[in-house]
């Protein structure tokens, strides 16, 4: 109350705020189930593997191969998520001029190993120099999670095709897919934590459900936009759309 007897009333609207702590909240939450999973498979196969030597050494190397696999799930489930929150923090943007087919050309030769081992063929239609500002850790993890996705979706004899090229005053990255394609009901979750449309093809795909959050957030703060379409039994295709950075002649 003021001193000529007004009552002055201030009022903060906190809904933006709660929103964000919410969350944050079901992200942990989210986070502690997915890491709780690996963790007790792999306390699970330990006891498997020292249960089963010396005398079932056949039974031993089995769970040794499924031990292997849930560290390789959790290694993977741990990098993304750390990925996630650096692309989640702006203050981790380091921006220079960087070649969007550099960086595409880069990640390609460590995922061709894994479109090989998977029985994928990885298709590539790479134009001239494609000129972006941008953070290029950033924009590799973009063209990494995208294709990684595409590779773990595809069935075996399936072709992913990773297109970069400039178009108008755009720089396009499209991957596409020749997989089981997305639900229309499902289009518009797929950029979220931990959102997968098949939960068991996931799991065992051994994708972290990160990988289209990562892409999304990158494109974002790049001041792009990413595309979705996908037909059941056609396949996907993902395409995203960052300004063109045009240098001087």
């Amino acid at each position: 109350m003021t001193e000529n007897g007004a009552v002055v009333v201030y009022l903060q609207d906190v809904t933006q705020e709660a929103q964000v702590q919410q969350i944050r909240r079901q992200f942990v939450v989210n986070a502690s189930h997915e890491l709780k999973t690996p963790v007790t498979g792999l306390m699970a196969l330990g006891e498997a593997v020292r249960n089963a030597l010396p005398h079932d050494v056949p039974a031993a190397e089995r769970f040794s191969e499924q031990l292997i696999r849930e560290a390789e799930r959790l290694s993977t489930l741990t990098r993304d998520l750390l990925d996630l929150t650096r692309v989640e923090d702006p203050s981790y943007l380091k921006t220079e001029s960087i070649d969007l087919i550099e960086v595409a050309r880069g990640e390609l030769e460590v995922l061709d190993t894994l479109a090989e081992r998977r029985g994928v063929k990885l298709v590539t239609y790479l134009g001239d120099k494609v000129a972006v500002r941008g953070d290029r850790q950033q924009l590799g993890l973009l063209v990494k999670n995208l294709v990684d996705n595409a590779i773990r979706y595809s069935d075996t004899g399936g072709t992913v095709s990773i297109e970069v090229h400039a178009e108008d005053e755009e720089a396009i990255v499209r991957v596409s897919d020749t997989g089981a394609g997305i639900p229309l009901r499902d289009q518009g979750r797929v950029f979220e934590r931990f959102y997968r449309v098949d939960e068991g093809r996931g799991r065992e795909n051994g994708g972290s459900g990160l990988g289209l959050s990562i892409v999304k957030h990158v494109t974002e703060l790049h001041s792009g936009h990413v595309g979705l379409t996908s037909e059941l039994g056609e396949g996907s295709t993902f395409t995203i759309h960052l300004p063109l950075l045009r240098e001087p002649a």
